[in-house]
């Protein structure tokens, strides 16, 4: 048998071949430290080789323009470097792993510990949806955190640099162990469902932040205390707090300017609610919907109240207003307020 028939045979049986190179793949025996290529790569075009694509084993590739990712599964980390933006990508949840999904998603495993370089400026979407991230570190370069990049990703922890002004829809949704989050100062908006479903406990808005997305805090069950900026002006979407852990509220002076429906529902906790001066309307449907209130100091500034703001609030007792009766009389209340109407009111309080 001539020396090229052996070398068919060879490849047709294990369609592999093994050689020193510069990337390497964990795998047992005496091919340890070696890496894995399909043979077609190395072989003469004139030697056709079918392989096993499931054999091909990528350890690291491109993941921007002049972005690139390495995975060391020996020691279970992640390590994206070069500068400028990285691309975009599926989540895996809802097409499953496919060549639209982050490179990694098919090959990192659990407790992942994910080092992002400096130099790299975005996070791209969905980039680290659903994967098991026991650390990250992120950059002083970093800006922009994508839509859903760290989605179900199981932090506990993470630390966001001063230099982020862009949090993402979805971007840290259902982490539940993650308790604690730093917001930057250059920070202007936090997305729709950003931290939705999260275990935070507590929150403190930069002064520069000017609009809370629809669903941003929802459902986070143990988030007893936010702390609003005054003269912030911030607009509260759809659902932000509902479902949140609050047992008082503070809005200070000029803290807020509008807010959406149902923006405080069903915090079941929620007892008493203090909104400062500056806002005028009040114009969300069941904005305190089904909450446990039993009192709730209105500002003087205020012309309008919604339908439906105060809707199912039965434990409501107590109205506190600065303002006298007359000026009282001047707002306009929507219908489904029994609750407010019926309370006793404070006035000049």
């Amino acid at each position: 048998m001539g020396r090229l028939n052996k070398i068919i045979l060879t490849l047709a049986l294990t369609g592999l071949i093994i050689s020193p190179s510069a990337v390497k793949a964990d795998i047992p025996g005496p091919a340890e430290g070696y890496t894995i290529q399909r043979a077609e790569q190395i072989l003469s075009d004139n030697v056709p080789v079918k392989t096993d694509e499931s054999t091909e084993l990528n350890a690291s590739g491109a993941c921007g323009d002049k972005l690139n990712w390495e995975y060391d599964p020996s020691k279970h980390k992640l390590i994206i470097s070069g500068s400028g933006e990285m691309y975009d990508y599926d989540a895996p949840k809802s097409t499953g792993v496919n060549e639209n999904t982050a490179p990694w998603q098919s090959i990192i495993e659990d407790k992942v510990s994910l080092t992002i370089s400096e130099g790299v400026t975005s996070i791209g979407c969905n980039a680290f949806y659903g994967c098991d991230l026991k650390s990250v570190s992120l950059p002083d370069s970093l800006r922009k955190i994508g839509d859903y990049a760290f989605a179900d990703s199981r932090l506990t922890k993470i630390k966001l640099p001063s230099g982020l002004t862009e949090l993402g829809d979805g971007a840290f949704m259902t982490c539940a162990g993650l308790k604690s989050i730093n917001l930057p100062g250059g920070l202007t908006g936090i997305g729709s469902e950003t931290f939705s479903g999260c275990g935070l406990k507590k929150v403190k808005l930069p002064k520069n932040i000017k609009v809370i997305g629809d669903y941003a805090f929802s459902n986070c069950a143990k988030l007893a205390k936010v702390k609003f900026p005054k003269d912030s002006h911030i607009k509260i979407g759809y659902e932000a707090f509902s479902g949140c852990g609050f047992k008082k509220l503070k809005l200070p002076n000029g803290s807020v300017d509008d807010i959406d429906s149902y923006a405080f529902a069903s915090c079941s906790k929620l007892q008493s609610v203090k909104i400062g001066e500056g806002i005028a309307q009040i114009n969300g449907y069941a904005v305190f919907y089904d909450c446990k209130l039993n009192k709730i100091s209105l500002p003087v500034s205020l012309t309008s109240i919604g339908e439906g703001t105060f809707s199912q609030c039965i434990k409501l007792k107590n109205v506190f207003y600065p303002g006298t009766e007359e000026e009282w009389g001047k707002i306009s209340i929507g219908n489904d307020n029994d609750f407010l109407l019926s309370a006793k009111m404070h006035y000049g309080k």
